[in-house]
């Protein structure tokens, strides 16, 4: 080995594969670190752009619906002139130890003109569908016959149609005054941007506009919804 290296020098020392390899490793680390540095900077000089303040109009449509679909529930607590299958979909029963609705448990059909007839899914419900429909305020009488129940309609009389009319016109003003409560919040929103310099005069005025298209509509639904069950409930 010492004639071996002689008058060549010194031979090279034997490479050590760790070293180089954790060389290799900080160098990679380097480089990487040099292209993230460069990747922010470029990031902090591309422009942000700006974004368009807004309504949550989404918000406000979804509590529009929410106000019109209980208006529609309380529309058919009214008892109408004609017996209607769908007269008791309404109704909350007593079920497995929560508050169900009676379509899931049971199917109504018009047995006669003044009789509809409850075919009960599970005939353990029976007694509770009889008392839901006997403590629902609509003056009705159920009966168990077998797995079903019976419900005579009896005849409305004029006076009685005319209440229930009244009823239904008095729950669409209660209705309008939701909605115009739901107006309110959204026109105040757009008042406390504009103070703020939030949004410009257009820009608020555009926003006013819009949110009185989206109420008058809901107005123009709740009205329609009342004059369609006032006919059903006048009719002789």
């Amino acid at each position: 080995w010492a004639g071996a290296v002689g008058a060549e020098g010194a031979a090279p020392l034997p490479a050590d594969p760790a070293r180089a390899l954790w060389c290799r490793g900080k160098k990679k680390a380097r480089k990487a670190k040099g292209a993230a540095a460069k990747d922010e900077d470029d990031a902090e000089d591309e422009p942000v752009e700006a974004t368009e303040p807004e309504l949550d109009m989404d918000k406000a449509r979804d509590r529009l619906e929410r106000v019109q679909e209980a208006f529609r529930a309380e529309l058919a607590k009214l008892r109408t002139g004609r017996p209607d299958p769908g007269m008791l979909d309404h109704l909350r029963v007593e079920a497995y130890g929560e508050s169900v609705t009676l379509p899931s448990i049971g199917q109504a059909t018009l047995k006669t003109p003044k009789m509809l007839t409850i075919n009960v899914y599970d005939p353990s419900l029976l007694d509770a569908v009889r008392s839901a429909i006997q403590t629902s305020g609509l003056n009705l009488n159920p009966a168990v016959d077998g797995t079903a129940i019976n419900v005579p309609i009896p005849k409305t009389t004029k006076e009685t149609r005319e209440a229930s009319a009244k009823k239904a016109r008095e729950l669409k003003e209660k209705t309008k005054n939701s909605v115009n409560g739901i107006r309110r919040d959204l026109i105040k929103d757009v008042n406390d941007m504009k103070k703020k310099k939030v949004v410009s005069e257009d820009e608020a005025f555009r926003m006013q506009k819009d949110v009185e298209s989206l109420i008058e509509t809901a107005q123009e639904a709740v009205a329609k919804l009342c004059d369609e069950r006032e006919k059903e409930i006048l009719a002789p």
